[in-house]
Formats: structure tokens, C-alpha cells, sequence
């Protein structure tokens, strides 16, 4: 399991080759939470910056994000509907998050996902700086349902998640 925050400023490596292609900048998810691929930095002032789609990741390891192939020759452009972690629009930090029954739970700070299958496995909320440090974060694991809504995530859970908050 890996969290996105982790993950952004990793180096990619390419393993046939060698060569450093550079280091991720964000990461991209779809409605359902699955991870769609890597933004990589901007390796010049013009254009768009690289996009490395899922299928081309190899490993997303501790240390560093391989792949086996170069980068894609044609920028991919990025789907109207999937959200960028922490940069552009949408974007996953920082939204709120709420239940369906009304109560705000904090704003997203970080997601966990499964490296092997690319899903997201759990949400980290913040209920701001002072809350954080007396009380600590909190964890949402595996929702029985989560709503990538455009100014909130709607969260439906089951009893027992709702008696671990």
C-alpha cells in the first residue's frame, strides 16, 4: 500500500535502459478511484508535461516508480473526468468530505492505494492544523461508497466504518 503524497517526487526509471525520465509530479485517479497514470514534471517551459499511463508502469516501488518502455511519443491528454491528486482542476486535496446524512467529515490530505491493483484503499481527512495535532488524522478504509463529486466527496458508509470515526 502506498500513499499518493509518498509516491509524488519519486524518481521513474526506465529498467531496459537506465535512464531517468524524471520524477512524478501528481497523480491521476478516475471516478471509481482507480489510478489512471503519473503526470511527470515539466521537462521543458512549453507544452504539456508528460503523462505516463498506468498500462506503462512496471512497479511502484518504495524508492522509485519503474517502467519498462519509454515514455509515450504523443502526449496523452487527460480525461475531463479523472482528478489530478494535488495540482489543476479537479483536484483531490484539500476537498471536502461529507457523509450523506450530512456531517462533514474534513478535507482530504492524502489517499492510500494499492500498488497492484491501482485502487484507492483508504482516504485520510484533516479537520484542520490544531484538530490534527491534538486529535490526529482521520482514516476512512474501503467506504461501502465514495462520491468523486465536483466541490465535495459524498461518503457512504456502513456501520462499522461509521463507529470507527
Amino acid at each position: 500500500m502506498r500513499r499518493a503524497c509518498d509516491v509524488i517526487g519519486s524518481v521513474v526509471m526506465n529498467i531496459t535502459s537506465g535512464e531517468n525520465l524524471g520524477r512524478v509530479a501528481d497523480l491521476v485517479f478516475d471516478r471509481e478511484g482507480r489510478l489512471q497514470g503519473l503526470v511527470l514534471e515539466k521537462q521543458s517551459w512549453f507544452g504539456k508535461p508528460p503523462f505516463l499511463p498506468v498500462s506503462h508502469i512496471r512497479s511502484i516501488g518504495e524508492d522509485l516508480v519503474t517502467v519498462a518502455q519509454p515514455l509515450p511519443e504523443t502526449p496523452s491528454t487527460l480525461h475531463d473526468k479523472w482528478f489530478l491528486f494535488q495540482q489543476g482542476q479537479p483536484s483531490m486535496l484539500g476537498t471536502p468530505v461529507v457523509t450523506a446524512n450530512g456531517k462533514q467529515l474534513g478535507v482530504l490530505e492524502d489517499v492510500y492505494f494499492d500498488e497492484q491493483l491501482g485502487t484507492i484503499v483508504g482516504y485520510e481527512l484533516s479537520d484542520g492544523f490544531f484538530s490534527d495535532m491534538l486529535e490526529g488524522r482521520h482514516m476512512i478504509r474501503q467506504p461501502a461508497k465514495f462520491l468523486f463529486g465536483k466541490d465535495a466527496f459524498v461518503v457512504q458508509m456502513s456501520p462499522d466504518d461509521m463507529s470507527q470515526q
